[in-house]
């Protein structure tokens, strides 16, 4: 797995690469395969005791700078709700704080998507966005990304943490998310006779009840990222990375991987 993952890294040459269902082994691992001196790596998984966390994030530090990190839980009766990862980076092309929150929400068999605890998740991590948003900066750069085991349509991404496809709503209220996995919801191309296998998701499941697809993994923007600041997201660059080898992996049922990464783009505007 070590291997893949690093070979990916280098493929993408990305700045930020966060993983899921990972453990401190795994993570020496894969930065060691990686091997590069200029990556660092955030360990956040912590296995022991309840709940566990299963994130790290491996980050460029020739252009990023951690400042805090910590975890964000919130309660709900007797349960303690795991809602993610929170690591600011100092941008030093940009010298804006990029608030990072990586999640790995759980699945369907342990929480429904109607299950009182999975929207009060996504209503738990829109209040701890909401204490950034209080902050002194004219601005707040704000993703979001991992997987929800929910698709972007879900009540607790679209209605309670706020995630909307409308991107002049976003640009209009920093109340909102921008979430541009929604126009992924579908197949990756248009029928034709003679087409390839498509896909229409992330997250594979062959005994899918109405779908083998499911578009989990996502990345989200906060309205700063809509405007004319230091920092601009690149639509065109949010996407699913289909490889033909992942994609063999995740049809199996054994494979360790079932899920395809997702990748977004953030330019630097650059100012006379």
């Amino acid at each position: 797995m070590a291997a893949a993952v690093a070979d990916m890294f280098r493929t993408l040459r990305v700045d930020v690469f966060a993983l899921g269902e990972v453990c401190s082994e795994d993570l020496r691992d894969i930065h060691a395969a990686i091997g590069v001196p200029s990556i660092s790596l955030h360990d956040a998984t912590v296995l022991e005791g309840k709940p566990h966390f299963d994130t790290g994030v491996l980050f460029n530090r020739n252009r990023l700078a951690v400042g805090s990190t910590g975890s964000v839980l919130d309660s709900f009766g007797k349960t303690t709700l795991k809602l993610g990862e929170r690591v600011t980076f100092l941008s030093q092309d940009a010298e804006q704080d990029i608030h990072l929150f990586i999640s790995h929400w759980p699945s369907w068999l342990h929480c429904h998507e109607m299950d009182h605890k999975r929207t009060e998740i996504g209503a738990a991590l829109r209040r701890a966005l909401d204490e950034v948003r209080v902050s002194d900066a004219p601005m707040e750069f704000i993703v979001l990304m991992g997987d929800y085991n929910d698709d972007p349509c879900s009540p607790s991404l679209a209605h309670h943490l706020l995630a909307t496809r409308d991107r002049e709503l976003a640009r209009g209220s920093n109340r909102f998310l921008y979430n541009p996995f929604w126009r992924l919801l579908g197949e990756s191309a248009p029928f034709v006779i003679e087409g390839g296998r498509g896909i229409c998701g992330t997250y594979f499941y062959s005994g899918g009840d109405h779908s083998h697809w499911h578009t989990f993994d996502q990345i989200m923007f906060s309205s700063a990222f809509l405007g004319d600041g230091p920092l601009v997201l690149n639509e065109e660059g949010c996407q699913i990375v289909r490889s033909d080898s992942i994609e063999c992996k995740i049809r199996l049922s054994k494979s360790v991987f079932d899920h395809l990464p997702v990748m977004g783009v953030i330019d630097v505007r650059r100012t006379a």
